[in-house]
């Protein structure tokens, strides 16, 4: 048997042969890092988690760009300027958890558990005696509950643009 096989590799086709698996690996490898098609295994993933990493990526930029825009609009209504970004940096992180873990819908349970979220992480930094009484009103449960649906609505249409 060692010695077919030593036969066969050393012989000009064998060695050809060598060559041309060679070359097809590495034009494989190339191809499914370049997002043309993914492997996946048990122990190798190639080309999946770069678009994975890219979708992630762009998820949490629109979360925090969004997130800041809401700023200037609740500024008129508060004191500390400090307090207001602490609170709007705890309800960041509710959404990047979820852009992290990719569990997003447009279902309406799921965005109402997120608006639920949004305005507990909120309220739960919120002092009725120090804060301004507009934090309180279903004025600003509605302004929160719109931008939470809105902010998931684009999160997911940038999953379904990738």
């Amino acid at each position: 048997m060692w010695e077919s096989l030593t036969a066969i590799f050393t012989s000009p086709s064998g060695i050809a042969f060598m060559v041309l698996l060679m070359i097809f690996v590495i034009v494989l490898l190339f191809f499914s890092k370049k997002g043309y098609f993914n492997i996946s295994t048990k122990a190798v993933k190639i080309g999946q988690d770069v678009n994975t990493r890219t979708l992630i990526s762009q998820q949490l930029d629109y979360i925090h760009s969004y997130i800041l825009s809401l700023i200037p609009f609740l500024q008129k209504h508060t004191k500390t300027e400090y307090k207001l970004r602490f609170i709007l940096s705890e309800v960041e992180d509710v959404f990047q958890y979820a852009a992290v873990f990719n569990s997003m819908s447009l279902s309406n349970a799921y965005i109402e558990s997120k608006q639920i979220k949004a305005y507990g992480t909120i309220i739960k930094y919120l002092n009725k005696d120090t804060d301004d009484e507009y934090f309180f009103s279903e004025d600003f449960k509605k302004y929160v509950y719109d931008e939470t649906r809105n902010i998931v609505t684009g999160l997911v249409e940038i999953k379904k643009g990738e």
